[in-house]
């Protein structure tokens, strides 16, 4: 029968009549951590007085409670109340009558309760066995490490820390476990939103035998004092380094209030922060900093002029330091504005330093709650360190100043410090170099100790001794600090520019200098001054570009137009030749030729346009395929002439883009024009259009010769011809491709050629699909056939007149 109840996980206790204990299970010795001297004792020995009178009523009433559960608080060795359920049944133990009482604890917070009551906590939390799974951890553990719970739980630190993380984590749990005692260290960890410094206490839980069962851990967020301490660090090294003070001036303390803000704002839960630094000198409250928001403020114009008394006074007229509404702050400064912004609490705050206030730090609010309301001592310390810091400031700039003020009185040194760069000198009246900084040797590769032993005249280049005397006398005339550059020989032969700073000590009769090494800024000076004249040349040399091509155009107008005229006569028979002159023939190749130098001009004068940025395009919303079939066709007559085959296709029926046909006619036809030239009788020339990319490209292909593979990224390059021999023989300026190139870039396209010899050649442009805006009233502009063609032949014969039969 023990054995039976010693397994139950019910607590049994076994009474007689006369409450004398007679057995007691493994799970109620247990609990109430009795011995055998208990158990050897009466109920109401071992039963608290207020719990005694509860099992004899059991007892003496037992019929009544037959059967029945019953609640009860019992305490037993005054070890702390335990909610039971309670029930009484009689029968025999050893041959005798006895009562069984079997007590059921019950729990008056459930494990979730208590997972709810950790997972509120702001700390982290959590538990392993020995081994190292975690057996438990609360929701801010897991947002620390950033990760899901379910993931943690009978998981091991590898399963989601990195090794660095994972072997620390290992190192103090080993430490517990075999210290049995718990330990507190500081550690930063790594997770999506940085670098988070963490303070862990870690303790040992021990089992009946005195081993660790468990760990349990807890940990605290200190990443905000962790940066404070830094600040704090900073602004102390400051302090004390004062050659670092003077060297890179004064660092004023809002520059570190920026690297906290967002910090204290999460902390306090401020809407915005702003500290003000009282100016003793002035009499006045200057804005430092103003975080958060209202940020719009312009911190730099806001000041508050106010007496140290006053100052002292307004903290007990306004009710001393704390979080109070704004209505009630009448002095507060930019109260109107900050109203109207919804500011509705304030928090006003002394910055003091050995009792003396040096600034006041506020805290904004839109509305407020109780734990707002209760940071008043974090504040307070938060204010503490912040006036470290502002005073820190403040006195290395005091003593920046200080030391500047002496400094001045040491005019030697002083002028070595005005001037010192890269190379410092002291010039005796006979020249020889009396004292010298460390800068020589590496500047120009003499040692002082060789410097010392020569005179400044040794090292200056021969060409600029003159320039040197010159500038000496005028220096020992005016007494004053004076500039000149000059250049020194090098140790290696070479020489450098070097701009001096120089002063001339009549009462001591020596030169102070000090030199900058300026050879690379004065090569960039005299590069710049060939830049600005290589630009100047070619403003001129496209200049007359300009002008020569249209005094050529003039002419050769006046020459087309007689040779129509003369062209029309002969047609009429007005002019006639002697028989076996071919004037027609004649006459044609003076057009042709006329038409050659014609295309030169215009290709001229429109690359001068592009160079100089006023060539413009007559952007409009045109069907593309029409515009190219059109230009396709009204070259067809003229190919098929040649004995050469002409191909337009396409898949796309209407596709309507911005471009300029006018440029696209003048881009196509050169295209074409090429094709024709290197295109042998029955040869092939095919004209593609199709849609890629959200962009059109049109191909221009023939069968034709081809290009060689080291010229074909030539080919658009100005005035290069690919056929570059004495006996070429097409003729052209070499300046069409690179025409075409930049008027597919004005249109935001580009082209590209691939090519083989023997095989052909094919050139391949891109225009991207857009359109235009058009004016009110205006519509897109589909242009008729006979508007597209008008003109073109004249076109044709321009573009292809360096294309002879």
């Amino acid at each position: 029968m023990e054995q039976v109840f010693n397994s139950l996980d019910d607590m049994i206790l076994v009474v007689d009549s006369k409450e004398k204990v007679l057995f007691a299970n493994s799970k109620l010795i247990e609990r109430f951590e009795l011995n055998e001297k208990d158990l050897q004792k009466s109920y109401r020995d071992i039963a608290l007085q207020q719990d005694r009178d509860i099992l004899s009523e059991l007892i003496c009433n037992f019929e009544m409670y037959t059967n029945r559960v019953l609640e009860y608080t019992l305490s037993l060795q005054g070890l702390g109340k335990i909610h039971c359920d309670v029930n009484v049944n009689k029968g025999m133990w050893c041959g005798e009558s006895a009562f069984f009482v079997t007590l059921k604890e019950k729990e008056i917070y459930s494990k979730k309760n208590l997972e709810i009551l950790l997972d509120k906590l702001p700390y982290s939390m959590w538990m392993k066995d020995v081994e190292g799974k975690y057996i438990y951890a609360n929701t801010q553990y897991v947002k620390n490490l950033d990760v899901d719970k379910d993931r943690v739980i009978g998981s091991y630190d590898w399963n989601f820390c990195d090794e660095d993380q994972c072997d620390y984590s290992s190192e103090t749990d080993h430490e517990v476990i075999i210290d049995k005692r718990p330990i507190l260290y500081e550690r930063a960890i790594h997770n999506s939103e940085g670098n988070m410094w963490l303070e862990t206490y870690k303790a040992p839980i021990l089992d009946q035998y005195g081993e660790v069962k468990y760990i349990i851990g807890v940990s605290r967020d200190i990443t905000f004092n962790k940066k404070i301490e830094s600040e704090l660090l900073d602004s102390h090294k400051q302090f004390y380094a004062l050659s670092e003070v003077v060297s890179n001036g004064y660092n004023e303390s809002s520059g570190r209030f920026d690297n906290l803000k967002e910090d204290i704002i999460q902390k306090l839960g401020a809407d915005a922060i702003n500290i003000w630094a009282y100016d003793d000198k002035a009499g006045k409250l200057n804005c430092k900093c103003y975080l958060g928001k209202y940020n719009e403020i312009d911190i730099d114009n806001i000041e508050f002029p106010i007496t140290y008394e006053e100052l002292d006074r307004l903290f007990v007229e306004e009710g001393g330091e704390g979080l109070k509404p704004l209505c009630d702050r009448k002095n507060y400064p930019n109260k109107d504005i900050l109203e109207k912004k919804g500011v509705k609490f304030v928090g006003v705050y002394k910055l003091e330093y050995n009792n003396r206030i040096i600034g006041v730090m506020n805290f904004l609010y839109s509305e407020i709650d109780g734990k707002k309301l209760n940071n008043h001592n974090f504040i307070k310390v938060l204010c503490n360190q912040i006036a470290v810091i502002i005073k820190n400031d403040i006195l290395s700039k005091e003593i920046k100043l200080e030391l500047k003020k002496r400094m001045e009185t040491e005019s030697e040194l002083q002028l070595f410090l005005d001037t010192a760069i890269d190379l410092m000198v002291i010039i005796g009246e006979n020249g020889n170099h009396r004292k010298l900084n460390s800068g020589w040797e590496k500047t120009l590769g003499w040692s002082k100790e060789e410097l010392l032993k020569m005179k400044w005249t040794d090292i200056i280049h021969p060409e600029d001794l003159e320039l040197k005397n010159e500038f000496i006398k005028k220096l020992k005339t005016e007494e004053k600090i004076m500039s000149f550059k000059i250049r020194l020989m090098c140790k290696n032969g070479d020489s450098k520019w070097i701009q001096w700073n120089s002063r001339y000590l009549k009462s001591r009769g020596i030169s102070i200098c000090t030199g900058k090494d300026v050879t690379e800024q004065h090569q960039l000076e005299e590069q710049r001054k060939n830049y600005e004249e290589a630009i100047k040349l070619e403003k001129i040399k496209g200049e007359f570009f300009s002008n020569i091509s249209h005094e050529f155009k003039t002419p050769l107008n006046i020459i087309l137009t007689t040779m129509q005229l003369i062209n029309s006569n002969i047609e009429k028979e007005r002019i006639r030749a002697d028989k076996g002159v071919a004037l027609k023939r004649y006459m044609n190749s003076i057009k042709q030729n006329s038409y050659r130098l014609l295309r030169l001009v215009n290709n001229l004068i429109d690359i001068t346009k592009i160079d100089a940025g006023y060539y413009k395009l007559q952007l409009e919303n045109h069907n593309i395929v029409n515009v190219v079939e059109d230009i396709t066709i009204s070259v067809a007559q003229y190919v098929e002439n040649k004995g050469i085959e002409l191909i337009f296709d396409t898949e796309i029926e209407e596709e309507i883009i911005a471009c300029d046909p006018d440029k696209i006619e003048r881009i196509m036809l050169n295209l074409l024009s090429n094709a024709i030239k290197y295109t042998k009788v029955n040869g092939r020339i095919e004209v593609y259009l199709g849609i890629e990319d959200e962009k059109v490209f049109i191909s221009v292909m023939d069968n034709g010769e081809g290009i060689e593979n080291e010229k074909v990224n030539l080919v658009f390059n100005r005035f290069i011809q690919v056929d570059d021999t004495s006996e070429r023989r097409y003729e052209g300026s070499g300046i069409g491709l690179s025409l075409v190139k930049s008027l597919i870039e004005m249109h935001g396209g580009n082209i590209n050629v691939t090519s083989k010899v023997g095989e052909g050649t094919k050139f391949t442009f891109y225009l991207p699909i857009r359109i235009v805006e058009m004016e009110e009233g205006e519509k897109d502009h589909v242009p008729h056939k006979s508007e597209m063609i008008s003109s073109k032949v004249e076109k044709c014969n321009i573009e292809f007149s360096d294309i002879y039969n």
